[in-house]
């Protein structure tokens, strides 16, 4: 087995799921309504095998696609490939880097379109500050204790969201406050809670550049633009 393959097969086996001995349904165990058609759980295999390994991602259209699916066809029936893989390996990972680099620059384009457009308006709004990083605040309650600085370690509590509304990430939902240097944050959060004394509360808007990023992460999509609503509570010893 090639590097790359290698590297594919080990994306699968890290996303495969398991089900201990005592958690395999024995038959009867099902409801009618839980009951899928083979056909429907081989599309579900195929399914997870192209999201296991990320396809999705490349943008292929529907020639492509039909190629990816010869060559699933050839692997899953067990029959042999008329060229040898281990010469193909460079043009492989060529060929993926390349439309890796496509597809977030189209994604950086989209989403460079839909901050702009959203700071356009939250621009206009009383009391939001602009940074020249690009970085937008804006604060609810101005605290009276110092202003942390890149080498202390604050405590706060805070909520993160996407520009839909959904919460990516809530210290609120965990129950207790975050505790952290600011050195090890993204830059975004780590200019933005330099602008806040003790005891304030408010708003960062954080663009891409300064998040992370044009890559997808759990949770965040690439080029996502990033809100955190903070309460500064402390700067730590």
């Amino acid at each position: 087995m090639n590097k790359f393959t290698a590297f594919l097969s080990s994306g699968l086996m890290a996303g495969a799921l398991t089900l201990s001995a005592d958690q395999i349904p024995l038959p009867g165990m099902l409801d009618s309504d839980d009951v899928f058609s083979e056909d429907e759980i081989l599309e579900a295999l195929g399914y997870l095998a192209g999201q296991q390994l990320g396809l999705g991602s490349f943008e292929f259209n529907e020639a492509e696609a039909e190629q990816l699916l010869k060559g699933m066809r050839t692997a899953i029936l067990q029959e042999e490939l008329p060229y040898d893989l281990d010469e193909m390996n460079m043009a492989l990972q060529v060929f993926m880097q390349t439309r890796q680099q496509e597809a977030m620059a189209r994604a950086e384009e989209i989403s460079k379109e839909q901050y702009q457009e959203f700071f356009a308006e939250l621009d206009e709004e009383e009391g939001v500050v602009a940074l020249e990083s690009g970085l937008r605040y804006r604060i609810a309650e101005e605290g009276d204790g110092p202003t942390p600085t890149v080498e202390d370690t604050v405590r706060i509590h805070y909520e993160g969201t996407l520009i839909t509304g959904e919460v990516f990430d809530s210290s609120h939902q965990r129950g207790e406050p975050a505790e952290f240097p600011l050195a090890g944050v993204i830059d975004g959060f780590r200019e933005g809670l330099q602008q806040l004394s003790v005891g304030s509360e408010a708003t960062l808007y954080v663009p891409p550049h300064l998040g992370y990023g044009f890559q997808d992460i759990p949770g965040i999509p690439a080029g996502s633009l990033l809100i955190f609503d903070v309460e500064l509570l402390e700067i730590v010893d």
